[in-house]
């Protein structure tokens, strides 16, 4: 593959912080983050950086997956609820699956899974933005 690299320089982008996993595991497994007791090694488990996310809606060319390994489009889900686990897996998995599909001319393409996350670990439970437990009662909170 011929990776051409997406020019930022006339991007617009925001600026923000990202939780990146602590450098200590760079080439080990984390452990699930539930499975450290301790909770100063828990914290310690991320670091939080500051970051730019452009808008690669912007660039030009627009990337492709031959070219960088990713591509952007434009779809309308007919999923109305993308809390309603039911609708996402019957639903938005197929909408997905025919995506990848049409782009790479994959002769099968299954979704096994997705990330659900709503919002942000760390606050009080009772704050509105906190993060809730899974609707599908995995284990975990997301945020």
């Amino acid at each position: 593959m011929n990776e051409v690299p997406i020019s930022t320089r006339e991007l617009p982008f925001t600026e923000t912080y990202g939780n990146f996993a602590n450098r200590r595991y760079r080439g080990f497994r984390m452990p699930p983050h539930e499975s450290v007791s301790d909770p100063s090694e828990r914290r310690s488990m991320y670091e939080r950086r500051r970051i730019r996310v452009f808008d690669a809606r912007h660039a030009q060319p627009q990337p492709t997956l031959l070219r960088n390994g990713f591509t952007l489009i434009k779809f309308r889900s007919a999923v109305h609820n993308l809390l309603d686990q039911d609708e996402v897996t019957n639903l938005f998995y197929s909408e997905c699956a025919r995506i990848v599909q049409s782009l790479t001319s994959c002769d099968s393409v299954t979704v096994t899974q997705h990330q659900y996350r709503n919002g942000y670990a760390g606050l009080p439970v009772d704050h509105p933005k906190s993060a809730r437990p899974t609707p599908n009662g995995s284990e975990g909170v997301y945020g």
